[in-house]
């Protein structure tokens, strides 16, 4: 179908030319990102053990068994033994409590458990779904890890007194994928783990916190390069959490540098592309400006002038909706993107960025990603001092994401770990690749054939 604009649908949906403020962001049924203009605490950080569970109960279409009575569930385990003479029910009690909850919480001791994962707060459910939704977690499976059975004779007691979950209903599309290559790995990597149950349970909780990192400073790094996007996947520069930082360091100015100035842009980016999208199509599909730039190649010229005409109406009449800003004072680069078309669009992303950075709606543009960058504080980011804070991959993350990559090889060569890093989106400068040879042949798992880099290879480990 050919690319063509609807301009009452723009209209209705962000309150252009209604004698109305501009409402940005609109609900249009689907949505790029789970975030909104509401602030959260300034160390507001998602639960992701809630995420988790409700993530897991979305890829087995079952519904929350809601919060488990440890009293109750006790009665039923003891109701399937036999106490040994001057064993008592307290002690057994204590031991179970001990042994298999937390916080009043069943411990993650078994693939199945994640889904009696109770999630309460709205928010963790919200991006539990959006993380099912935009991995396209539908064509993953538990299946191996949830099935196998644990060998010792009291876990498999609490296993087998765990309630039934009832099937759940199947959750209509609210968040879209945009990013492809980013859910194909996902599915590829969750599958591997998913056969391996121990490994799962330790490390489930890793691959999801680092695969929403991962998703969300693609989607905004595909929205920075707009129409010059030369790679699928653009590598973002990590540090080790050992190492050394100075200014001068490639990992220090294309890392967490770089980023926050990406991030903080993706609100004006999401209202773009939402007009964007708002098309004579009888669907809703939401369109990354890829999409856009292949629809516009397909056009006939005439269909590219009866375009420019409607990006020029929607660009005048969000102006002229917008009376807070002096338009007529506003003077801003103009992009050379060696297609109208393409200019022109820019030209609208430049308009809303800047009548958020300028004007009282800041705040709003500063709570869409703080959403993002907060949860960047609590995971992935280190404070480097007076440099301030720096993308940081701690040993336990590293040799998490190291066998994420091997599998089930016995070795690896180094030069190919490094590649795969850098098609899961991490990328090291030379001192962190020091650093990360260092400290494996310090734990023993580097095999040296040579002085060559070819000749280095990563052996397996536990």
């Amino acid at each position: 179908m050919t690319y063509r604009l609807n301009i009452k649908k723009i209209h209705e949906a962000f309150s252009i030319k209604s004698g109305k403020s501009v409402k940005h962001n609109p609900k249009i049924g689907i949505d790029f990102l789970p975030y909104t203009t509401k602030k959260k605490g300034v160390n507001y950080q998602p639960d992701f053990i809630e995420v988790m569970g409700e993530f897991s109960r979305l890829v087995e279409c079952k519904a929350s068994a809601g919060r488990i009575d440890i009293d109750s569930f006790f009665e039923q385990i003891l109701g399937r033994v036999d106490l040994e003479e001057g064993a008592t029910l307290s002690d057994f009690k204590k031991l179970l409590k001990t042994l298999f909850f937390s916080e009043e919480r069943l411990h993650l001791f078994h693939p199945k458990v994640l889904s009696y994962m109770e999630t309460i707060e709205s928010e963790n459910k919200k991006l539990a779904l959006f993380l099912y939704q935009v991995l396209n977690a539908s064509l993953v499976s538990m299946h191996g890890s949830r099935n196998h059975e644990p060998k010792d004779v009291l876990t498999r007691l609490v296993f087998d007194s765990l309630p039934q979950l009832q099937d759940g209903k199947k959750e209509d599309i609210k968040y879209q994928c945009v990013v492809p290559e980013v859910s194909d790995l996902f599915a590829y990597d969750f599958n591997w783990l998913s056969k391996n149950p121990q490994l799962f349970v330790e490390s489930i909780g890793r691959l999801l916190t680092y695969y929403y990192f991962f998703y969300v400073t693609q989607f905004a790094l595909h929205c920075f390069e707009m129409f010059q996007l030369e790679q699928s996947i653009v590598p973002v520069y990590f540090t080790l959490d050992w190492e050394n930082l100075s200014q001068s360091r490639v990992g220090y100015e294309r890392g967490w540098n770089h980023i926050e100035k990406v991030v903080s842009d993706l609100f004006s980016h999401v209202n773009t592309l939402k007009m964007l999208s708002l098309t004579d199509s009888t669907s809703i599909s939401l369109l990354s400006y890829q999409d856009i730039k292949k629809q516009i190649d397909d056009l006939y010229p005439d269909e590219r002038e009866e375009l420019y005409g409607q990006l020029n109406r929607v660009l005048n009449d969000y102006k002229e909706t917008v009376t807070d800003v002096r338009w007529e004072e506003v003077v801003l680069s103009h992009a050379n993107h060696q297609d109208k078309l393409l200019d022109k669009i820019s030209e609208i992303h430049k308009i809303i960025r800047y009548q958020f950075k300028k004007t009282r709606r800041k705040s709003e543009d500063q709570n869409y990603y703080r959403w993002f960058t907060q949860f960047c504080g609590g995971v992935f980011l280190k404070n480097r001092g007076r440099l301030g804070k720096a993308l940081n991959l701690n040993a336990d993350y590293l040799l998490f994401l190291t066998k994420l990559i091997m599998k089930d090889e016995p070795r690896i060569r180094l030069v190919t770990l490094f590649e795969e890093f850098k098609r899961r989106g991490i990328i090291f400068d030379r001192d962190s690749e020091q650093a990360l040879i260092e400290y494996f042949e310090g734990i023993n798992i580097l095999v040296k054939k040579s002085d060559s880099g070819d000749a280095l290879y990563v052996k397996s480990f536990l």
